[in-house]
């Protein structure tokens, strides 16, 4: 057996006496058929209503389309089962996986099981949704459930729980300044949340059927993840679909609504850097909480959720859909027999998706040709709290990562909206020769990015560089503040696009080269990076080079 119980397992803690069967078994290929005959059934207008078998199984699904029109009657003999003696409620809330329930009116129902066989879909009529204000399920023909849908959606006393949120008692680290910070930069290539996964990639298909624009390795080496991909789904028409993702866990030590804004302004950016239209994006939440009923717990997620809603309604960015689970804990014993409790990090993952209106526009991380001229748009602040430099200088210091306090943040989400959109003009008439969202690692790290994907050089001065006046190299360098980009342009449109960045804190820091190096020059005026892109490449693969 398998999805018994898997809505009730995922909301409790994990223990010795977990059920193994609670966990689905997906099947990729099953689901690839279903979505094919979904898509051409639903161009055809045969259904009314749709919904996947998630939590609960069918008494979700059906339940809720239930709602819409006022009844339900389920026949279980005719729901397909993969495992022989199922008992009547095991079939009910299974939530084996790939399956959905469809309303789809009498008249339409033999073209829509005919698309489903020509799918190789298997198929079934398992009951019909009537106006009798009852939930009625029946096997053979005796009733196993009747209840009042009411009180099937509104009889449960909802549940009152309390919170309390207490900012954490954190300070900012005293760091040492560097007088250069190319080894720094070099080991910091090849830490776990920024060295390469290629491995991971290599492994998965993502050339199926030919419709990758942006792949999720480019540059010279196609070794260097790119932040968004792009596909062409019809290879008739112009536009693309962009998806990224965004996870920012150690803000939300400091921060949840942080981490909640960080997430939402990295997917958003990492999707409009590279084609995306602004005003055609949307997002997804995955909450992955602990102790979600612990007063302190629920604070932590109420400031997330709060800020998710605020950011996304000031970035007109609708949310379309999430998942969630609440109590990822594990509860147990150690060798002595003593109860321990281990819980992940309270995180949330945001993905996006958005229309490319031309794929032939899109533009990666990569500089394109020597003598381009490099530009930084947004503001770096003093904002390195949860960041990665942070977590390296603590550990290679102290033996555990520094934390700080100055978490990043967003201080004006429709005037990042703003930019984004003049940004998305600027890539609209092909003004950007390449184009990355400064994100963890900081702006050192996007650099290094930058030069081992084009396998080039970049001689580049920080002086100009829009940003907090008392910062210092160290911070100018790793500081992971929101709505950064850095970017190159080709000569002979400079004109042209600072006139469209018109507004905005941008600066020309330097150029391509082709040194095969990133040299900085810091606002001290002193040179504080010269590395070769090979060096920073090596640290880059050798962690995961399996």
């Amino acid at each position: 057996k398998d999805g018994i119980h898997g809505a009730t397992f995922s909301s409790e803690s994990l223990h010795e006496g977990s059920p193994a069967s609670a966990v689905q078994i997906g099947d990729p290929i099953t689901q690839k058929k279903m979505h094919d005959a979904q898509i051409e059934a639903r161009d055809q207008g045969l259904y009314n209503s749709v919904t996947d078998n998630g939590a609960g199984g069918l008494s979700s699904s059906v339940g809720e389309m239930a709602r819409e029109c006022g009844g339900v009657e389920v026949e279980l003999d005719s729901v397909p089962i993969k495992y022989a003696g199922l008992l009547p409620c095991e079939i009910w809330i299974s939530e084996s996986q790939e399956r959905m329930s469809y309303a789809v009116p009498p008249e339409n129902l033999d073209r829509f099981m005919a698309i489903m066989k020509r799918h190789d879909v298997e198929a079934t009529v398992i009951g019909k949704f009537t106006d009798s204000g009852r939930c009625r399920v029946t096997l053979h023909g005796k009733p196993v459930l009747d209840l009042d849908l009411e009180f099937m959606h509104e009889g449960l006393p909802r549940a009152e729980l309390k919170s309390a949120w207490e900012p954490p008692a954190l300070a900012e680290p005293k760091l040492a300044p560097r007088d250069n910070y190319s080894a720094d930069l070099v080991a910091m290539m090849g830490r776990l949340n920024l060295c390469s996964r290629e491995y991971v990639v290599r492994q998965y298909d993502h050339e199926v059927q030919a419709g990758s624009v942006v792949k999720p390795l480019v540059g010279v080496g196609q070794d260097v993840h790119q932040d968004a991909t792009v596909v062409q789904p019809l290879y008739d028409q112009p536009e693309g679909v962009a998806l990224a993702s965004a996870l920012h866990p150690w803000y939300g030590d400091l921060e949840p609504a942080a981490m909640a804004e960080a997430g939402i302004d990295s997917a958003v950016r990492a999707v409009v850097a590279v084609g995306a239209d602004p005003d055609r994006v949307a997002v997804l939440d995955n909450f992955c909480w602990c102790s979600s009923t612990e007063p302190f717990r629920l604070a932590q997620l109420k400031r997330a959720g709060l800020a998710c809603y605020q950011t996304a309604t000031e970035f007109s960015v609708p949310f379309i859909s999430g998942k969630d689970s609440m109590f990822n804990d594990f509860k147990g014993f150690d060798g002595e027999d003593n109860p321990v409790k281990v819980s992940v990090p309270p995180t949330l993952l945001i993905s996006s998706i958005a229309v490319v209106p031309d794929v032939k526009k899109c533009v990666t991380l990569d500089p394109k040709a020597v003598g381009d001229l490099v530009y930084v748009l947004g503001v770096t602040r003093d904002e390195l709290g949860g960041s990665e430099y942070y977590a390296y200088r603590g550990e290679t210091e102290e033996g555990e990562r520094y934390v700080g306090a100055r978490v990043p943040r967003i201080s004006d989400v429709r005037a990042l909206r703003e930019r984004y959109q003049k940004l998305g003009a600027a890539i609209a008439r092909g003004l950007l020769a390449s184009c990355c969202p400064v994100g963890v690692g900081g702006l050192a790290a996007t650099l290094a990015r930058m030069v081992m994907a084009g396998e080039c050089g970049l001689a580049l001065d920080l002086s100009g560089l829009p940003r907090e006046s008392h910062l210092d190299d160290g911070k100018v360098l790793f500081s992971e503040s929101l709505g950064r980009l850095a970017i190159t342009v080709a000569p002979k449109k400079r004109s042209a696009f600072e006139s469209v960045l018109a507004g905005e804190p941008f600066d020309l820091l330097g150029r391509v080269t082709a040194s095969g190096r990133l040299q900085v020059t810091g606002v001290s005026g002193k040179q504080v990076i010269d590395v070769g892109f090979a060096e920073l490449k090596e640290s880059y693969k050798k962690t995961l080079g399996w």
